[in-house]
């Protein structure tokens, strides 16, 4: 019983990890994007 309930507060904070990296992969990306855009424009 107890056992389980670990159980899944772990896949929940497994799963939250997951999002996380994945909005801060997709923020990084933007980011990337939006250098590479300024850098263009100043060529």
């Amino acid at each position: 019983m107890f056992d389980s309930m670990i159980n899944n507060i772990e896949n929940k904070l497994n799963e939250e990890l997951k999002e996380y990296h994945i909005k801060e992969a997709m923020m990084l990306n933007l980011k990337k994007n939006k250098d590479e855009e300024e850098e263009k424009l100043k060529n």
